[in-house]
């Protein structure tokens, strides 16, 4: 784990297995609810993280989440849902870093999720997606899904 931005250079190193998850807990407090990471693994794996800390119980504006499941198979893909936990619209924007996707647009409406299915290279990705709630908010997306 990397800070990016916000925080002194330094890396946190973890060992991280599926019988011995980890966690990470970013003090937004000294960095004014700021906060810009990633997080880098094994077969490209790369997870960023970017924005500014909404507080709890606030639904004024857009409120983007995302979450990221790996479809594995012969076509292997990205099933991306894009969630929008506010009252005003979110326009979120997946661009393409590598491999395959270009750029596509989503406006997501207060309250409501739109899910995407984003493609892979040969079960290879790299996608940086963004919203527009002035924020700074941005995650990235890279590595590798199995493929048969």
């Amino acid at each position: 784990m990397f800070p990016d931005k916000y925080q002194a250079f330094s890396n946190t190193p973890y060992t991280v297995t599926a019988a011995a998850p980890r966690q990470y807990v970013w003090d937004a407090s000294k960095t004014d609810g700021k906060y810009a990471f990633s997080i880098y693994g094994n077969d490209g794996f790369v997870r960023s993280f970017a924005g500014q800390i909404i507080p709890a119980g606030s639904k004024i504006g857009g409120i983007p989440r995302v979450e990221v499941d790996l479809i594995p198979g012969h076509e292997a893909k990205l099933k991306i849902t894009l969630h929008n936990d506010g009252t005003q619209p979110v326009r979120y924007q997946l661009t393409a870093h590598d491999y395959l996707g270009g750029v596509q647009v989503f406006h997501v409406d207060g309250d409501t999720s739109d899910v995407v299915q984003w493609p892979t290279e040969a079960g290879d990705y790299d996608v940086i997606i963004t919203a527009d709630t002035g924020t700074g908010w941005t995650q990235r997306y890279a590595g590798r899904v199995a493929t048969v």
